[in-house]
């Protein structure tokens, strides 16, 4: 009969190790960012107040389809007369601290709002979007900077 000592001695065979990663891909460069692109001392004087906000939209209370279809109009009336300067309010969205035990959305118009200025056509009209001050709606809305109209 085996010494029953000699089995707790003996340890267990080492666990073989997983294999290594695959290599990480180089990140996709960004479709020519327009989230912060642009001239900052153009949007601190917007931000001041020292430069006039040529038109707003607000897109609080719309389904995420028509806040699209508004915001791809107010770009398009906007360049068409020569606007170069916009601010879209989305809202923030509710926040983890007002909902503790819910899942709860964190601002899809905000979200998609960042994907749209990203795509087509209003990537071809926009210069750049930044972040809009406090006194404008803070984290809850955008200043939209259109290109200049050629001709």
């Amino acid at each position: 009969m085996p010494d029953p000592r000699a089995e707790k001695t003996e340890r267990p065979a080492p666990r073989p190790k997983p294999p290594n990663p695959p290599p990480a891909l180089a990140p996709v460069p960004a479709p020519a960012a327009r989230l912060g692109a642009g001239d900052p001392k153009e949007a601190r004087r917007v931000a001041r107040g020292r430069r006039e906000i040529d038109a707003s939209l607000d897109l609080h209370g719309l389904t995420q389809d028509q806040a699209y279809v508004r915001l791809l109009r107010f770009v398009e009336v906007g360049a068409a007369t020569g606007a170069r300067t916009l601010l879209v309010v989305t809202g923030k969205g509710r926040g983890e601290a007002r909902v503790p035990f819910a899942e709860a959305p964190r601002g899809i118009l905000r979200e998609r709002f960042l994907d749209w200025v990203e795509t087509e056509p209003l990537r071809s009209r926009i210069a750049s979007v930044r972040g809009a001050h406090q006194r404008h709606g803070g984290r809850g809305a955008f200043y939209v900077f259109l290109k200049r109209r050629k001709g």
